[in-house]
Order: structure tokens, then sequence, then C-alpha cells
């Protein structure tokens, strides 16, 4: 990684003319000559950080991974289910490729938000994200800056939620089933539940043993 960044941007002594120094101090200016400062601080950025270039290949800056339930997801589209690394695919309903497309062509910041297909292992599964791209143009190469934000889980437990006011279950819009609101939100989100009694149900229960 380092090796790519200091071929993109170069060594730090040929960075010196393209700072300003007026703006930064001696300390900031010395400290993004580091290629390694430029590394911790992209890994300090909560979303997937990557560049994408004419090769059309996806470099990840950071190590930070989209998650799902029980799986950790790298940034691989369905549309790459045949190579399983991912790739820009023009003429696809892809919103990751449709942004940076459009990001290339306008040279302008893009930002969109949408249902994206993506591999988790070798299934697919749907996400939402907001897809953050900016154009960049470094020593005459032309690559697309881009972030990666999760909004699946705030997604799909925003909103009103059709619960049996007896028994507590939620109605499953999509089995069109009736389900208990652990397994529901264990379905659509990383949570784990741990049952136990609240003392109201535990003084219930044991009074009732008593008798």
């Amino acid at each position: 990684m380092k090796n790519f960044l200091e071929e993109i941007f170069g060594s730090s002594k040929k960075r010196k003319k393209g700072i300003d120094k007026m703006s930064l101090t001696q300390l900031e200016t010395s400290l993004f000559e580091s290629v390694e400062f430029c590394l911790a601080l992209l890994g300090t950025i909560p979303v997937p950080i990557c560049i994408v270039g004419k090769s059309n290949k996806i470099v990840p800056l950071n190590t930070v991974k989209l998650t799902c339930p029980d799986k950790i997801q790298q940034i691989c589209c369905a549309h790459n289910e045949k190579t399983g690394a991912w790739e820009f695919e023009t003429d696809t309903n892809c919103i990751l490729c449709k942004v940076i497309e459009e990001c290339r062509t306008t040279k302008q910041k893009v930002i969109k938000k949408g249902p994206w297909r993506a591999l988790t292992g070798h299934t697919p599964r749907e996400f939402i994200i907001v897809v953050h791209a900016i154009y960049t143009k470094i020593k005459d190469d032309e690559f697309v800056l881009v972030g990666i934000e999760d909004l699946t889980e705030v997604e799909q437990l925003k909103g009103l939620l059709p619960i049996c006011m007896v028994c507590n279950k939620i109605h499953d819009c999509k089995s069109q089933k009736w389900v208990r609101i652990d397994e529901y939100v264990t379905d659509r989100s990383p949570a784990k539940f741990s049952h136990g009694l609240c003392p109201e149900c535990s003084k219930h229960m044991m009074s009732n043993i008593e008798r």
C-alpha cells in the first residue's frame, strides 16, 4: 500500500512543491508528507475508502469493511460473482459503478444513496449504501476516490413496524409471517439477544410457583 501511494503521489521531496505552507504549520506539513501518517489517518475513517484508476480496479485505502450478520463484507459487487474480485462495469444497475462512472464523466463530486447488491462470501446480498465519489487528477492520471457508507441496519430498522399488541410478534412483510421481535432484529442486524427476566416478571413468576 505504501509503495502504491508513493507511486501515485510521489515521494515526500517531490510533494513539497505542491503544499501551501502558508496554510499549514510546520508540523502539519511534515505529517502530510509522510505516507505512514496518511495511511494511519485513512485508518481512522469508519467507512471503506478506496481509489479507482483507469484500469478499473478498486484499491482499498483503509481496512474498514462492510458488515452483515455473522460475516465481514469485502467490497465486491454481485455482478463480479464469477471472478470474486471487484471490477468496474458499465451499463449496469449497480449504484457503486454508476456513481464512479458519473464522477468520471462530470469530474464533479457525486453522492448517491440506494440499494447495492454485493457478495457476502459466494452469496449475493442487498445493502443500502451512500456512495461518496470525488474526481482527482494526480500526475496526469485520473482517479476516483470513493467512500461507502453502509446504512443497511438503520434503513431496515427505522419506521413503523406492525406489532401484535398481545404477543408482541412483528409482521414480516417479506415472508408475510408473524415472527418474534428478537428473530426479526437478528435477521436484519448483527444484534444478538440475551434472554432473561425483568424484576416484575420474575416476581410474578415466583408468586405463581409459591402458590
